[in-house]
């Protein structure tokens, strides 16, 4: 039997000034991975992670000081490596293999060394298999050159195959 709600469901109790980011769905023995801005990451078997009620303010994640946030994923295939890339447009790859496990609630491991020469970190992260195709594109740049069109529109973008971004940072400004 099917029943349909018509009012909304708390799901958990939020601080004042805490906000829900994302959400993503997640199985029994999957793992998730956490990046912060500096360069630290978390990663644990949801094992540890205790069902909470409706009632609850969740479980920290990861110990954050003067840091944030800025991607998260649930691992549901070993077989994956994640894209990293930074705030100075380059990428770099890590098999999941290389990244160590870590505790919940830590400020986790470096994912890279810092170079004091540059002031980098990083923007965004993603899994991906292998052989997936990466597109790229500069949304400001397409907008000057096809004004008339929305940018979601394009089909001919900047592309890389996943295979051939190695697991140094490269550059991929085109």
């Amino acid at each position: 039997e099917v029943q349909r709600y018509s009012k909304t469901l708390v799901a958990m109790k939020l601080k004042d000034k805490d906000e829900l980011i994302s959400t993503n769905i997640s199985y029994e023995h999957n793992e998730v991975i956490i990046f912060t801005k500096e360069g630290y990451y978390n990663r644990y078997s949801l094992d540890v992670l205790t069902p909470i009620g409706t009632k609850s303010q969740g479980v920290k994640a990861i110990a954050l000081k003067n840091d944030e946030v800025v991607a998260f994923d649930v691992i549901k295939d070993l077989n994956e490596s994640v894209i990293l890339i930074n705030n100075l447009s380059q990428m770099k790859r890590i098999k999941l293999d290389d990244i160590e496990m870590t505790n919940r609630a830590t400020k986790g491991n470096r994912v890279f060394k810092l170079i004091k020469s540059k002031d980098m970190s990083i923007s965004s992260s993603f899994l991906c298999k292998p052989y997936d195709t990466l597109v790229v594109y500069d949304k400001e740049i397409m907008e000057k050159t096809f004004p008339d069109k929305s940018v979601n529109d394009y089909k001919n973008l900047i592309w890389a195959d996943i295979k051939e971004i190695n697991k140094n940072l490269v550059d991929y400004k085109h």
